[in-house]
């Protein structure tokens, strides 16, 4: 078995790394397969706006032609000069169920780690920070999410085996059918309501969100700057994340909070278009783009994967009022249910605002560090 470095000029090498998964999950009725386009996009060294602050190298492991997993492993000099660290990362992993391969692949990641002179290696993560990352550890049995990691059970184990200990989980949980808002949430928004500090914005086009995504975007730089895997996004990756979101969002259902004529914090919500994902196998094409438009009017799943409020306007019934425009939102387009997406566990505050409104904990993934 060989551990090989790809090269992302390479067609061939790129095809070999994205399409991996398809093979490593075939009959897996729970695995959503993402769009092959989207899945290629962190390779694309000149298209990536990542590759424009930070190194990434991504490799495959193989034996007699067959592959048999991947990696990519990478700095992130903006993270690091931010956290005042020298942290290497890695994610994309992927990987039969085999303790040398697993071996081989996270030695590779050491390795180079240790070749750019960084001190500890951190992950899985995806590139982007505000991107769901983790090893799924718990909640095997429900269906994976767009854009949300989902494993097989070896991984953890594997992971463990190959010298990384565990950094810290990340939970998701869900909303179920005929779920109401608590009494006492929908009157303490109320009352934030009457106050008129804090008002909600609503949008009707993508037109519309794109004109308040920038803001939106500052409110993460400043709210999320304690979370796990923050950093300083650049303009270009701002411009990145925003097009990704408007590209997949229903406009009506993003709330953001505004004091003002500011953005001071925002509710993330999309239809889970996932159904679509699984049948159309990561292929817009011949007829996979249809099945998806047609997904996002008929599903009545929502993926809730974002809320947050600047520090200085916490504490003034804020959240409250973002979960009850969950609520009035939810029942009014006839969504029957909602995924909250990947809550730190060391994030209290969250943790005990999402309990507050409902939610049940069904999925936990899993970050892990090793010093190298």
């Amino acid at each position: 078995m060989q551990v090989r470095l790809l090269d992302t000029e390479n067609r061939r090498d790129v095809r070999q790394f994205v399409e991996f998964p398809y093979a490593l999950y075939r009959g897996c009725e729970q695995w959503i397969p993402p769009l092959k386009s989207a899945a290629s996009k962190p390779l694309q060294r000149q298209a990536h706006p990542f590759h424009r602050h930070s190194l990434v190298d991504f490799y495959v492991a193989e034996r007699d032609g067959e592959t048999l997993g991947r990696i990519a492993v990478w700095e992130n000099t903006r993270y690091n000069a931010f956290h005042g660290r020298h942290d290497a990362f890695f994610g994309y992993l992927e990987m039969v169920e085999d303790a040398a391969v697993a071996h081989a692949l996270l030695d590779a990641a050491v390795a180079w780690a240790q070749a750019h002179g960084l001190e500890r290696l951190r992950g899985p993560r995806a590139l982007l920070g505000p991107d769901a990352g983790g090893v799924l550890v718990e909640g095997y049995g429900f269906r994976g999410l767009m854009g949300v990691p989902y494993n097989w059970p070896y991984y953890d184990r594997l992971i463990q085996e190959a010298g990384l200990e565990v950094d810290t989980d990340l939970l998701s949980g869900f909303l179920e059918e005929g779920w109401q808002l608590p009494e006492r949430i929908a009157r303490i928004a109320e009352r934030a309501r009457q106050r008129g500090r804090l008002t909600i914005c609503s949008f009707n086009t993508r037109d519309e969100l794109r004109a308040i995504a920038p803001q939106v975007m500052d409110v993460y730089n400043h709210a999320f700057v304690d979370r796990l895997t923050y950093y300083p996004l650049t303009e270009a990756e701002v411009a990145f994340v925003i097009e990704t979101l408007v590209a997949i969002a229903d406009p009506r259902l993003i709330k953001v909070v505004m004091h003002e004529d500011q953005a001071v914090g925002f509710l993330l919500a999309y239809p889970d278009i996932s159904a679509a994902l699984k049948r159309c196998r990561g292929a817009l094409w011949p007829l996979g783009w249809l099945d998806l438009m047609r997904e996002q009017r008929r599903t009545r799943s929502l993926i809730v994967n974002g809320v947050a409020l600047l520090p200085q306007h916490q504490g003034l019934g804020g959240n409250a009022i973002l979960y009850a425009e969950l609520s009035k939102t939810a029942l009014s387009f006839g969504y029957r249910y909602a995924e909250l997406v990947q809550v730190d566990l060391l994030n209290d505050a969250s943790l005990a605002d999402n309990q507050a409104a409902g939610v049940q904990w069904i999925k936990k993934h899993r970050h892990y560090v090793r010093e190298v």
